[in-house]
């Protein structure tokens, strides 16, 4: 089997994985478009030795799953760069949110304490 088809398989069965959690709805549409893009650009790449060999030169790397190789990790660094930015911004979102319900915990808390207070000096 020739590394072809070894990218050839890793495509479908990337495309395959995205489908399915597109089907379970696991993944946000946002994001089932991004893989989904994703594993259809693999496929047609690896299906296509003669346009990856010829993407590949044109970059100036001599043999073309090499080219498929730094694609993906590139991809890849792209993804986590991105995924870290998201979660950066949720970890600023849930500090804001504890905050938040500490004001009103604290606030309500009082309340009920005057409340009391208050119904204890009417007997």
């Amino acid at each position: 089997m020739t590394i072809y088809k070894y990218c050839i398989a890793i495509a479908l069965l990337f495309l395959l994985t995205t489908l399915y959690f597109i089907k379970q709805r696991k993944l946000e549409f946002g994001y089932c478009i991004l893989w989904f893009s994703i594993s259809i650009f693999l496929f047609i790449i690896a299906a296509s030795p003669v346009l990856l060999e010829y993407i590949a030169t044109f970059v100036g790397i001599d043999y073309g799953p090499s080219f498929l190789f730094l694609g993906g990790t590139l991809c890849n660094m792209l993804i986590i760069f991105y995924l870290t930015i998201k979660l950066s911004g949720m970890k600023i979102k849930v500090v804001r949110l504890t905050q938040e319900i500490g004001i009103i915990k604290s606030k309500t808390s009082s309340e009920v304490d005057n409340d009391l207070y208050i119904n204890t000096d009417k007997h």
